[in-house]
């Protein structure tokens, strides 16, 4: 079935934030405000924008599980790139494998959802406990 598909049938995406709205990782990047504003970054986002708005005009609905330790800039890079995307929910927590993300999110494992992460553990754990679930491995969403 094409993703998009997929998406619709969902009705509801999950997404992280590395390595998906952005293509790095915050923590492990001195020079980050260089990075930010290189092309890179920039035509990453434009085109990321543009899938969020296809999702959106599906009328599905989307959440952010991250990881991230630093919840500052991380909104910091949220607000400055997708301030005009309105996620449903945000859930910052350091625990391995979103567990607590998903639970925090869906009141039951039975939950419909597709689901971009770039860690396959964390792939492979939710999709186990919410088999209703699409995960999709992916290093950017334009993957």
């Amino acid at each position: 079935m094409h993703l998009t598909n997929l998406i619709r049938k969902h009705h509801t995406v999950v997404l992280s934030l590395d390595r998906t709205l952005w293509p790095f990782t915050i923590e492990y990047n001195k020079n980050i405000e260089r990075i930010l504003l290189s092309e890179q970054t920039l035509n990453h986002v434009c085109k990321t924008k543009d899938v969020f708005k296809n999702i959106l005009d599906m009328g599905c609905t989307m959440h952010i599980a991250s990881v991230c330790s630093n919840k500052k800039k991380a909104m910091q890079l949220l607000d400055r790139y997708y301030g005009d995307i309105p996620f449903e929910s945000i859930v910052f927590d350091p625990s391995q494998y979103k567990m607590k993300h998903m639970s925090k999110i869906f009141p039951t494992t039975e939950s419909s959802f597709c689901f971009f992460d770039s860690n396959i553990d964390t792939l492979s754990k939710i999709q186990s406990n919410y088999p209703n679930s699409a995960c999709y491995h992916s290093t950017t969403l334009l993957d």
